[in-house]
């Protein structure tokens, strides 16, 4: 097997994805989202994960952890209308629940590659090497390698090295906790000013996770590398993958059907609207990204695909603009009532936020039904080769189970759109009726509950017996 082969299974994706994870914060702003990186090692372990499970659970640590940092992004959104005190209040909560996925993800990884090293008596898999000239019992020199760094001492870096960009967080922003009142007097005159310091404490923690986390991060790269390039252990991977991994169609349906699931609940939750000072906090453009993100997972398996993410990736301007005029016009100390009554610029500013919001509406519709498209031709699919594993006692019962499904699917989607309906004609009605989104909820509960139905039917009918062997 060829060098560039053996580095199929990912693995190297892994370190890049760390690299990410070295940039200094400010408040809880990353200068590049975590979750980029996180994306690029749940890439990097995706075939691990499909073969040991330490690597399994790594992968879904992982997962979470692109969540909680994405939820950390849209929450910078907070930012121009929340003090000091809550900015600290957020980085902890955040920095707490990144620990209790990262710490145990990385060891997990470690764990793994422990696992293979044992296995497949891999060296590369218990530390960093490198080559040097040794004398032989002749007095001839020899090439060798040797141990510099044992993997322990690399999993123990990679967690002192979260730990100190965690500190780093929220540290800069403890000055905001001592006001002028509690700030020391010296010689009956002078008050230290606390949060003066603040800038040189963002300056310092900047240099400090820079000097601690880009010496690990390439060591860490080193480790990865070191693995990968290991032919006789990633050949014997890649052999098995191929052998007892790839065959197995059920099995990936299955796991597709997971991801898909969990990106259709959380774009339904973005469905909703829930207005706090007429500002919409659960934008559509949120959730047209992520039915756009669950069509690409789709793109195999229906021609809807590409409509689907186009539509979604479009969806995400009209959304924007509607949440940032509804901040400016909120800013104001506008209501949808002063544009009734012609106060100020409100009968300037109000228009766009309608046409912004119909507009929004509109492409989350279009959005909905292609990607339910594309969810009749995964359904569909996978009902197929639900009839192939056991075609004695299931012949015929696909179509049934499918039509059954795409039931349930279709209704919690045409209630998905009247939820839209009732989000673009809002800013019509908000006028006359400023709690008219207050429906939107409801129709969405009744929405939550469909889409659950169907996906619980699919789990239980279709995707837990697709492996059942005769």
């Amino acid at each position: 097997m060829k060098k560039t082969e053996t580095k199929s299974l990912g693995m190297m994706l892994i370190a890049v994805g760390m690299f990410f994870l070295i940039n200094p914060t400010v408040n809880i702003i990353d200068v590049i989202p975590d979750f980029i990186g996180y994306l690029f090692i749940i890439s990097g372990l995706d075939r691990l994960a499909d073969m040991e499970d330490h690597f399994a659970g790594a992968k879904k640590n992982f997962v979470l952890l692109a969540v909680i940092s994405a939820a950390k992004t849209v929450s910078c959104l907070l930012l121009p209308v929340i003090d000091g005190t809550f900015v600290i209040l957020l980085s902890f909560v955040f920095s707490i629940l990144e620990a209790l996925f990262f710490i145990p993800a990385v060891v997990n990884v470690f764990g793994g590659f422990h696992y293979y090293g044992l296995r497949l008596e891999s060296k590369a898999c218990y530390g960093i090497y490198k080559s040097v000239f040794e004398k032989d019992e002749n007095g001839n020199k020899v090439k060798a390698e040797k141990r510099v760094c044992s993997s322990d001492s690399v999993m123990a870096f990679t967690i002192v090295a979260f730990i100190v960009r965690a500190l780093c967080y929220f540290l800069p922003q403890v000055p905001t906790l001592f006001s002028y009142g509690d700030s020391a007097v010296i010689n009956g005159g002078y008050r230290i000013e606390w949060t003066y310091f603040i800038p040189h404490m963002y300056f310092l923690c900047g240099v400090l996770v820079l000097a601690v986390c880009l010496p690990w991060a390439l060591r860490f790269a080193r480790y990865i590398k070191g693995i990968a390039n290991d032919e006789k252990l990633v050949s014997a991977l890649e052999k098995s993958y191929m052998e007892n991994i790839a065959p197995n169609v059920n099995y990936f349906a299955g796991k597709k059907t997971v991801t898909v699931s969990v990106l259709t609940i959380v774009a339904a939750v973005f469905s909703f609207s829930i207005y706090v000072d007429y500002v919409n906090w659960l934008p559509s453009g949120a959730a047209c990204l992520l039915f756009a993100v669950a069509a690409l997972m789709l793109r195999k398996t229906s021609k809807f695909s590409l409509p689907t993410i186009f539509a979604g990736f479009i969806g995400v301007v009209p959304s924007v603009l509607e949440v940032v005029w509804q901040y400016q016009y909120a800013e104001m100390k506008y209501t949808p009532a002063s544009f009734l009554y012609g106060i100020g610029k409100s009968g300037e500013m109000y228009p766009r936020i309608i046409i912004a919001e119909a507009i929004a509406a509109i492409c989350l519709i279009v959005t909905v039904w292609l990607f339910a498209k594309c969810l009749g031709a995964m359904t569909e699919e996978h009902c197929v080769l639900y009839e192939k594993s056991r075609p004695e006692t299931r012949g015929g019962r696909g179509k049934a189970l499918c039509n059954a499904i795409m039931k349930e699917y279709k209704i919690s989607f045409a209630l998905m759109t009247a939820m839209a309906v009732v989000s673009g004609a809002h800013g019509l009605v908000a006028v006359y009726y400023p709690e008219i989104w207050i429906l939107n909820i409801v129709i969405g509960v009744a929405m939550a509950i469909f889409l659950l139905r169907a996906i619980n039917l699919a789990k239980d009918e279709l995707y837990d017996k697709l492996n059942e062997r005769v």
